[in-house]
C-alpha cells in the first residue's frame, strides 16, 4: 500500500511517499546546513539515507511492525534540525 502525504507542518519539506521506504522530499529551495547531514544519517544508521537529487530527499526504512506515525514524526523533527536558522 502506498502512502503520499503533503506536509504543511514542517517548513522546508514537501512530500512523504512510501513505496520502497518512506521518501521525505525536501522543498527544492530549502536552506539547509549540509554539514549536518552526515551526523543526521549516523544517528539513524542504515534506516535513513540522503539522496542529493535535483530535488533532494531522505529515505527512511521503517522496520516491519514499527509504529509508523510516531516514528515518522521523530524522523521529520530530526531532519528539520538541519534547516538554517533565520539570520544564518
Amino acid at each position: 500500500i502506498g502512502m503520499d502525504v503533503t506536509l504543511s507542518l514542517f517548513e522546508g519539506f514537501t512530500r512523504i511517499n512510501r513505496s520502497n521506504g518512506i521518501r521525505i522530499q525536501m522543498y527544492e529551495k530549502a536552506e539547509v546546513q549540509s554539514g549536518k547531514i552526515p551526523e543526521l544519517i549516523a544517528k539513524f544508521g542504515r534506516k535513513l539515507r540522503f539522496v542529493p537529487d535535483s530535488v533532494p530527499y531522505f529515505v527512511y526504512a521503517a522496520e516491519e511492525g514499527e509504529e509508523l506515525l510516531p516514528q515518522l514524526k521523530y524522523v521529520v523533527e530530526n531532519i528539520s534540525g538541519i534547516k538554517m536558522s533565520k539570520g544564518e
